[in-house]
């Protein structure tokens, strides 16, 4: 949890420009299936420069428009509520975790929360558990944006990013097709998973493990 902080507080000392070295991200391969280049996973920190990675830095600059355009609603906040309203959605405190409508390739499930917290990484852990147990993901991509470090962090602002964790099941590790095609890259996503379905499994299988442990 402190890892990313830790990276933010080494290069500030660094660099003498360090406040402008806010912006943190995870990004975490399993398996060559994943995007990893070796067997083992690839977890990588890493620190930008006045704004987010490309994807991460267009969600956050669509949520400010979106707050504009909405009297101040929080973008990050309604797209959970309208998950939630699908029947999509589930919660643990003040985390949440829902399958997306509109994922990249296949299945993708979504973290949110204000802040890092335990209710975030149990149900992260959870969701992980489920994927791979229910659903039978075995090599997966997941990106994460982080709130704000250093002064930016200390800025009360409604509308700064939140955590978000976005995880994607990359598909058989021994089957020769890819998940991806000229459709994914240059036009729209062919989803061939139902988010319904993706929903009731994962949460299908955290009540048994509850029961279990009760």
């Amino acid at each position: 949890q402190a890892s990313p902080a830790r990276a933010g507080r080494k290069h500030r000392h660094a660099d003498p420009d360090a406040e402008r070295w806010w912006c943190p991200h995870i990004m975490w391969d399993i398996l060559p299936r994943g995007g990893a280049s070796q067997v083992h996973t690839h977890f990588q920190i890493s620190l930008c420069k006045d704004r987010y990675f490309a994807q991460w830095e267009e969600r956050r600059t669509a949520a400010r428009r979106y707050a504009g355009r909405t009297s101040g609603r929080n973008y990050w906040r309604d797209l959970a509520l309208a998950h939630d309203a699908a029947g999509l959605a589930i919660r643990r405190g003040n985390a949440v975790a829902f399958a997306s409508l509109t994922p990249p390739v296949g299945t993708e499930m979504i973290l949110m929360a204000d802040s890092l917290s335990d209710d975030l990484a149990a149900l992260m852990y959870d969701v992980l558990e489920q994927l791979f147990k229910r659903v039978g993901m075995r090599a997966f991509s997941m990106g994460v944006a982080l709130p704000p470090l250093g002064a930016m962090a200390r800025v009360k602002d409604p509308l700064r990013m939140p955590v978000i964790c976005k995880i994607v099941d990359r598909g058989n590790p021994d089957d020769v097709r890819s998940d991806m095609s000229a459709n994914e890259i240059y036009g729209s996503p062919i989803i061939s998973t139902d988010p319904f379905s993706l929903a009731r499994q994962i949460a299908a299988g955290m009540a048994e493990a509850r029961e279990a442990r009760e």
